[in-house]
């Protein structure tokens, strides 16, 4: 006896190999996607994070100034 095989014509051959890489090609792309949207985010957040420093900084240095400023004027120690 001899066992029957399962006749592929030539475009199901093509359709399975387009299935085989598509979605190694599709996972690929998402990692990419996603990976530079994670970067981007956690880029802003770090660098908002340095502004709002810095614009404590700026604020307590523009204070000191009025309140030096104001002593000078006034003449107090």
């Amino acid at each position: 006896m001899c066992a029957s095989r399962p006749v592929v014509s030539s475009a199901g051959l093509d359709e399975i190999e387009m299935y085989d890489w598509f979605p190694i090609v599709f996972i690929v792309f998402k990692v990419v996607v996603l990976g530079t949207g994670m970067f981007f985010a956690i880029k802003w957040h770090h660098d908002q994070a340095k502004k709002d420093e810095q614009d404590k900084k700026d604020a307590q240095a523009k204070q000191d100034a009025l309140e030096k400023q104001a002593r000078d004027e006034t003449g107090e120690p």
